[in-house]
């Protein structure tokens, strides 16, 4: 029986560290297994720890779990690359080696069962550990997909959702986001307030900045927009070719038509796959603009494949078979 949920030499930054609030819990368990939580079946003991009475249920780290709390079962969740890549933002990596790289290493090894959010992670979490019992689960968003009536519009709103680990990714669209903005006049770029731009586009009038919001508010603000084209481009790593297909759910709750980098292996039947370079990204990106009829079908495109995976009833019979077996 396990003592303690608490990693081995934890970070005493860790609690610090993080939120109120964790996507990765809402996305994988919290969404969709609310009626437990609700009835008391489930607890939450931070916000990235559950229990039940046989089992605790950890997503990704453990910061903030009281002194001595315990349950004789572990369960594991991480949904990102546990090992270090040197393409991250150097604060974002800074962060994951205080917290999640901590935290993978210790509960790889002593829980019960590991999941993970991508084959590509499956993949490396088999080679690691071969002996281990593993899964692969899927998010589950519960804010409803957009419907079409905003492609009724003469605004052509273009989208970039990425936050911080995303920071080296926004460079392969820039030269896009210049182009698109010079040749259509009523073209618009929304992104995070915390991505640093350069001055001309960072004063652009027709650049739209996101404010800073926890991950309830931005739950509350996204469900809201509307955008015609949202562009996930992803730089050449393991951490990002191991990332998850939320993003595209979440370009389907905004309505969106998806352009995505073509190595990444989860974009098949979603959008349009974008070479490397940033210059592929302007001639894609400029090319399907002037196309409102093209981008609506991609955008509905996306959200039939997002209405597909979406599911409450899939994440929650992988947590109703670990947490209460029969």
């Amino acid at each position: 029986m396990k003592i303690s949920i608490k990693p081995r030499r934890r970070s005493r930054l860790a609690p610090l560290l993080v939120g109120k609030s964790s996507p990765t819990a809402s996305l994988y368990f919290e969404n969709a297994c609310q009626g437990w939580l609700a009835d008391g079946r489930v607890k939450k003991i931070s916000p990235t720890v559950f229990a039940s009475e046989t089992t605790q249920l950890v997503f990704r780290h453990d910061a903030g779990v009281p002194a001595g709390f315990s349950r004789p079962k572990t369960l594991y969740f991480m949904d990102d690359y546990w090992h270090t890549d040197q393409n991250l933002p150097w604060q974002y990596r800074q962060k994951t080696k205080l917290l999640e790289h901590r935290a993978a290493r210790f509960y790889m090894q002593s829980a019960d069962w590991v999941g993970v959010s991508s084959e590509n992670l499956h993949a490396l979490l088999r080679q690691e550990y071969p002996d281990k019992t593993t899964g692969v689960l899927h998010p589950f968003w519960s804010e409803p997909l957009a419907d079409f009536n905003h492609f009724d519009q003469q605004t052509l709103n273009i989208c970039f959702l990425g936050a911080r680990s995303h920071a080296g990714d926004l460079t392969l669209i820039l030269p896009a986001i210049r182009a698109v903005l010079n040749q259509f006049p009523k073209a618009e770029f929304t992104l995070s307030k915390t991505h640093r731009l350069p001055a001309d586009l960072a004063t652009h009038k027709r650049v739209k900045h996101i404010p800073q919001m926890g991950w309830q508010e931005y739950r509350k603000w996204v469900v809201k927009q509307r955008f015609h084209i949202a562009l996930y481009p992803l730089q050449k790593g393991p951490f990002n070719a191991a990332r998850s297909t939320s993003k595209m759910i979440e370009h389907a709750i905004v309505g969106a038509a998806c352009l995505y980098s073509a190595h990444w292996p989860n974009g098949a039947g979603r959008g349009i796959p974008v070479g490397d370079g940033p210059l592929d990204w302007v001639q894609i990106l400029c090319q399907i603009a002037g196309d409102r009829g093209l981008l609506e079908q991609m955008a509905r495109a996306n959200s039939a494949v997002a209405l597909r995976e979406n599911r409450l009833e899939t994440q929650r019979a992988v947590w109703q078979n670990l947490l209460f077996p029969k």
